[in-house]
C-alpha cells in the first residue's frame, strides 16, 4: 500500500468512527489535518512516524511563516489532538506527538470590546426606548445583555420553555451556550431585568409559552421568527454609534465586557464571573477582567450583584 492511500485510509477511518458533538466540528477537522499531512510531506514524514519536534516546527510555521492568529493555531492542533488520541487508541501510534504541545491562546492577551460605565448602558437603554414593539424589545435585549453578559446568539435562541419563575428576584434561565447543542447552561434573571422583558412582552400580541422565541423579528412575513443575532449585533451596534461610541473597539460584544466589569465592580469573584459568563476554564474569564482580582463564589451570584450596584448607582445617581 503506497503512503498517501494509507494516510488517506487512517483519515477516513478516523472521521469515520469519530463521535463529534457539532457536525461543523467534522468539517473544520477535514478541512485543517491535511494541512498538517502536507507539512510533513516537506520534511519527510508521515502522520504515524511524525515526532513531537515534527508538531513543535508546524506550530512555528503556522505562527511566523502563515502568521494564523494564536486562536487559529490552537483549532489546528485540537483537531491534531483529536486525531493522534484516535491513533493512540487503535494502535497505530505509540503516542500522542500532540499532547506535550502547549496552546498558544493562554498565552498571549486576548483583544477585548471596550466596556461601557453603567450611566453608558442607560444611555444605552434610552436612546433605543420609545413606544412601538421594536423600541422596547431592542431596550429589554440591550438590558439583558449588559446585566448578564449573554451572547447574541444565546439571546436569539431563548424561548419561553427556558424561564422558571423560581422566586422573587431568583427566576432562572436556561441557556444554550456557544457551541453547545443543548441548553445545559443556566444563569440567573432578578426582577430588575425582568421587569424590561414584561414591558416587550406586554406589547405582544401572540402566544407566550412552549418553544417560542422570547424575542422576535417584527418585520413584515417574519411572524413568529427569532430574531436573529446579526439584527440583534445592528441594534446594538447602531444605539452605540447614537450615544457616542462610533468605534471598532466598540461593538454588541462590548456588552459582555460591560457585565464582566460590572460584575467585578459590584464584588463578584473570578468563579461567580466564570459561571454568569458561561467560560470553560477561568483563564478565559481572566482574559476578560483584565487583572481585577478574582476569588469564590455562589452560582448566580455575579448578576445578582450587578443589578444591586446598578439600583444603588442609579438611585444615588453616580456616574
Amino acid at each position: 500500500m503506497n503512503t498517501e492511500l494509507l494516510t488517506s485510509n487512517l483519515l477516513n477511518d478516523f472521521f469515520e468512527n469519530t463521535d463529534f458533538k457539532q457536525e461543523s466540528t467534522a468539517l473544520n477537522y477535514r478541512r485543517t489535518i491535511p494541512y498538517f499531512v502536507i507539512f510533513l510531506t516537506t520534511v519527510g514524514k508521515l502522520i504515524i512516524d511524525a515526532t513531537p519536534a515534527e508538531a513543535i516546527a508546524y506550530k512555528r510555521y503556522l505562527r511566523n511563516d502563515k502568521k494564523l492568529s494564536p486562536s487559529t493555531i490552537d483549532n489546528y492542533f485540537a483537531a491534531l489532538r483529536k486525531l493522534y488520541t484516535y491513533l493512540v487508541n487503535e494502535g497505530v501510534c505509540q503516542k500522542n506527538i500532540i499532547s506535550s504541545i502547549e496552546r498558544v491562546r493562554d498565552k498571549r492577551p486576548v483583544f477585548a470590546r471596550a466596556w461601557l460605565t453603567l450611566d453608558q448602558v442607560y444611555q444605552l437603554m434610552d436612546v433605543v426606548n420609545g413606544q412601538n414593539i421594536n423600541c422596547k424589545r431592542n431596550r429589554a435585549i440591550i438590558h439583558l445583555m449588559s446585566m448578564t453578559g449573554l451572547r447574541c446568539i444565546e439571546v436569539s435562541k431563548v424561548t419561553f420553555d427556558d424561564i422558571q419563575y423560581d422566586h422573587p428576584n431568583n427566576n432562572k434561565l436556561q441557556i444554550q451556550r456557544k457551541g453547545s447543542n443543548e441548553k445545559s447552561g443556566q444563569i440567573t434573571i432578578p426582577d430588575y431585568i425582568l421587569d424590561s422583558l414584561k414591558e416587550y412582552w406586554d406589547m405582544r400580541s401572540d402566544e407566550m409559552k412552549g418553544g417560542v422565541p422570547m424575542f422576535l423579528s417584527h418585520a413584515p412575513g417574519s411572524k413568529g421568527t427569532a430574531l436573529h443575532p446579526q439584527s440583534i449585533s445592528k441594534i446594538v451596534k447602531g444605539g452605540l454609534r447614537n450615544i457616542g461610541l462610533d468605534s471598532k473597539t466598540y461593538s454588541c460584544h462590548s456588552l459582555r465586557s460591560t457585565a464582566t466589569k460590572l460584575a467585578r465592580l459590584a464584588g463578584s469573584g473570578l468563579f461567580e464571573i466564570q459561571y454568569m459568563l458561561g467560560h470553560s476554564r477561568p483563564t478565559q474569564t481572566e482574559h476578560y477582567l483584565r487583572g481585577l482580582g478574582d476569588s469564590t463564589g455562589e452560582e448566580g451570584r455575579a448578576i445578582l450583584n450587578i443589578c444591586e450596584y446598578a439600583r444603588k448607582q442609579r438611585q444615588n445617581n453616580i456616574k
